[in-house]
């Protein structure tokens, strides 16, 4: 059986999965989307704190040629 807390970690995770994948700002983002940016601050960091969201940006390994 699904609890509403279940149901809320799942939007959340969604949301900020779709925050990341668009490259806009927090604001942007929540402006766009139609929510309150604090919100999603504040899911991002419970979701962090909880280990289930990342905000790692994908970096691109180099290497240089001496």
């Amino acid at each position: 059986m699904k609890s509403p807390i279940d149901d809320k970690v799942r939007y959340w995770q969604s949301m900020l999965e779709k925050w990341k994948d668009s490259g806009l700002s927090q604001m942007a983002f929540s402006m766009h989307e139609g929510i309150d940016s604090r919100r999603l601050a504040y899911w991002k960091k419970a979701l962090i704190d909880r280990g289930l969201f990342t905000d790692c940006k994908k970096t691109i390994a180099f290497i240089s040629k001496l």
